[in-house]
């Protein structure tokens, strides 16, 4: 408690200001549709294009949460009397506060025996006898045979572009147990051999994902994961080089693979999902598939469940070392690449991640599996919820809120609004306890609350803004702000009500989102670090810790240390060296690449030996190819990707993910169309910045400006680029602040989003660097000049 406690320290937020928020169209603005909109001060422009351009007024910072408000909020005298009742019976409840804080383990660190840091007590299976997916599972079924596990809204269509739902239904323990025998005996009897074939399924996050997993290891069958967002070339690439016998895919899919199929001399079967497939299209057509490879069988999933009924077959209990999946990463930094993961890799991972959330209530609560299982975030943190005895709903990004859904309710009528009864988001309709994001996703619920508490009334704001800050430093001090809390509550609702956990993961989360979380949420978020080459497995922020840009110590699984990278050098000009004491001025334990190493290691890349020998050493480490460090405490915090870091001219490193980290908080920035990207190489003097651009606050009310006309505006340039700057100089090295800017219209131009869909982000919601600088190729070129001086 110490260590952390020293970490504690006052601050005015991030920059020294109130923070803004983002004003355009927000990913869940809609989940507060209660706290009202915003009406910022409308400002001037010049239609791009015309000789006399309209001088802008800067316009005025919009409502931002902040630690340290505006003097105005003190001058209220309702702010003062609030705070004085808070503070009373805040202080009666303190010690309350203190013994739930106490309850949460704090994990503790030793020295590794070849270098580096390991957990106290290492762990490498989720309990006594427990070795395999398969005991872990098996386990599972019969702990919480009774619970309800999987949960499915109903698919009814599609109304005015949203997905429509009906009931939900749910699936049992014990039932999902029994339908993982079928899947695995279906699989058979399609002349699956257990230890020799593997099968790849090629679908979003669905109930059917996870019996199919569930089915595989029932019968030792590998199976190979591939992105829903991936090409057909890509998917055609993994049956060839997995010589994969089955693909599992959704009804849309079925005919574009078995025309692949064609080609291929080893796929044999298609099975299709109806995973979001309305009764009404399943009714004109009940197959998909109209042109049948000669080579080649199609069924649907409850066809090979049925099949699986009729000749069940004795289990086939996996080896440790035998493939449990091999997945395909969504390719970053390259063409994507099939990692082994055994089942002793599984099995550990789940041991540390279980063991990270052993204080969160066993058979209680419930959590929405959205992001794509073929992540291995996703596949961990499903079954850590199901070890849990947790009900596990299942949805997309699109529909996770009434944005993307709406909810037909038993009279015929439809709700689309973000209200009981009968909510049309996942979020509402299975109020999770747990919630799991990368870091876009956290930073968008930020800016859509600011939004909307925005629109309020000043007094209302400044109550607001007061609780805020007086609740950030109570938490800091194992206290809190009991009167505060009602009026969180408001907003609290309307992502359920029920989060209290929360996890990010997949890059680097910005310390003021994390912050908001914790505070405004009243989630305690936590950041976790791993690979797919680890099975998401690395460290993990304890929920005691506060800090933030920290990921936690090493799990309970794994080992990590740092080794030298003196051929790169920190803002400072100083190379990152293992024996390092000092980073910027703080102290350390070391600075370099991490390297892990532990039961959660995979077994190589499949196919790929030269690979598998440059990342994964034959002394166990595993080269993650991140630069960090480890804090006194020995928690590791990132500072960026070895490929990220990028020498400008002067020979100056700039770490492009943490300018990107903190340019996104910008008030001007569109994270929903994709965000920033930070670019610099060694015939530049200083950085730029490529930005899909929130302009909202700039438009004049009727004037029919586009979103294209105003991010060509100087004036509007100009006065983003000040944001930006100012935000760089608070938070970045000098020689990180950006001296140029282009703005993106992506909000307006769909074909100029970064998305999965289009390839300039991962599934995952990573920057396709490459792909975006192929892209934009013209507009970088004229960028850069920029960046010359």
């Amino acid at each position: 408690m110490s260590e952390i406690d020293s970490t504690v320290r006052q601050r005015k937020g991030r920059d020294g200001q109130t923070k803004a928020p983002l004003l355009s169209k927000m990913y869940e603005s809609d989940e507060t549709g209660a706290l009202g909109t915003t009406s910022p001060e409308q400002v001037e422009l010049g239609v791009a294009g015309e000789k006399k351009a309209t001088k802008i007024k800067t316009p005025k910072a919009p409502f931002g949460f902040s630690t340290c408000p505006p003097i105005v909020v003190w001058l209220n005298p309702l702010v003062w009397l609030v705070l004085l009742i808070d503070f009373v019976v805040g202080l009666i409840l303190w010690p309350l506060y203190i013994f739930k804080r106490l309850q949460i383990p704090n994990p503790t660190t030793t020295a590794n025996e070849d270098g580096g840091w390991r957990h106290t007590t290492p762990k490498d299976a989720p309990g006594p006898g427990i070795e395999t997916c398969y005991d872990c599972y098996q386990q599972i079924y019969t702990k919480w045979a009774d619970k309800n596990f999987q949960g499915v809204r109903t698919f009814l269509g599609q109304k005015d572009g949203k997905k429509m739902f009906g009931e939900t239904v749910w699936t049992t323990y014990k039932e999902a147990g029994t339908i993982a025998d079928k899947v695995g005996a279906g699989l058979v009897s399609l002349g699956c051999k257990p230890n020799e074939t593997n099968i790849l399924i090629f679908e979003e996050t669905c109930k059917e994902w996870s019996q199919t997993f569930q089915g595989c290891i029932t019968q030792s069958i590998t199976l190979a994961t591939a992105y829903a967002t991936l090409g057909l070339s890509a998917v055609a690439h993994v049956v060839d080089e997995c010589d994969i016998k089955v693909v599992v895919c959704n009804y849309k899919n079925a005919q574009k693979v078995v025309d692949m199929a064609a080609k291929s001399k080893t796929l044999t079967h298609v099975v299709y999902t109806n995973n979001y497939v309305s009764p009404e299209n399943k009714k004109k057509a009940p197959n998909p598939v109209t042109n049948v490879a000669a080579n080649v069988a199609v069924m649907s999933f409850e066809e090979l469940i049925e099949a699986g009924a009729k000749s069940p077959v004795a289990h086939t209990k996996p080896k440790t070392d035998a493939n449990a999946v091999i997945m395909y990463t969504s390719g970053s930094t390259g063409p994507p690449k099939g990692v082994m993961l055994t089942h002793k890799n599984c099995a550990a991972a789940f041991a540390g991640l279980t063991d990270a959330v052993k204080h969160l209530p066993q058979g209680a609560g419930a959590y929405v599996n959205y992001l794509p299982m073929a992540h291995i975030l996703a596949l961990c943190a499903e079954f850590v919820m199901a070890w849990n005895g947790s009900a596990v709903g299942y949805a997309d990004p699109k529909s996770i809120s009434s944005k993307g859904a709406c909810r037909q309710r038993p009279d015929g009528t439809v709700n689309e609004l973000p209200a009981y009864p009968f909510p049309p988001g996942a979020i509402q309709e299975f109020k999770p306890c747990f919630f799991v994001a990368v870091p876009k996703i956290w930073d968008i619920l930020k800016k859509s609350v600011e939004e909307k508490v925005g629109g309020m009334g000043p007094v209302i704001q400044h109550i607001f803004l007061a609780g805020y800050a007086a609740r950030y430093f109570a938490l800091k001090r194992y206290g809190d702000t009991p009167v505060f809390n009602i009026l969180f509550k408001k907003i609290q609702a309307t992502f359920g009500g029920n989060i209290q956990w929360g996890a990010s993961g997949g890059g680097p989360l910005a310390e003021d989102v994390q912050e908001f979380a914790r505070v405004c949420l009243n989630i305690q978020l936590i950041q976790g670090y791993g690979l797919t080459e680890t099975a998401a497995c690395g460290t993990i922020q304890s929920f005691r810790d506060s800090r933030g840009l920290i990921v936690g110590p090493p799990q309970a699984a794994t080992a990590l240390k740092v080794e030298d990278c003196a051929e790169i050098c920190d803002p400072e000009g100083k190379p990152y060296l293992a024996s390092d004491t000092m980073h910027m001025g703080k102290p350390c334990k070391g600075r370099g690449e991490i390297l892990i190493k532990g039961p959660t290691v995979a077994a190589g890349y499949y196919k790929r030996p030269e690979e598998t020998a440059k990342a994964f050493q034959k002394d166990g480490w595993f080269r993650t190819g991140d630069i960090g460090l480890f804090t006194p405490d020995c928690s590791i915090q990132i500072i960026d990707r070895v490929k990220n870091l990028v020498k400008l001219k002067g020979g100056e490193y700039i770490p492009l993910e943490a300018m990107e980290r903190e340019y996104a908080t910008s008030v001007y920035c569109d994270s929903v169309s994709g965000g920033v990207m930070a670019y610099g190489d060694g015939d530049m003097d200083r950085p730029v910045l490529m930005m899909h651009a929130n302009v909202n606050l700039f438009r004049k009310k009727g004037d029919g400006q586009t979103v294209k006309q105003l991010c060509e505006s100087q004036e509007v340039n100009d006065t983003i680029l000040a944001d930006l700057q100012r935000i760089g100089k608070a938070n970045l090295a000098r020689n990180a602040v950006v001296v140029g800017v282009h703005l993106i219209p992506g909000s307006e131009d769909p074909d100029l989003a970064w998305t999965p869909e289009n390839g300039c982000q991962t599934a995952s919601n990573k920057l396709q660097r490459n792909i975006v600088k192929n892209k934009f190729a013209k507009e970088l070129a004229e960028l850069k000049k920029k960046g010359i001086q």
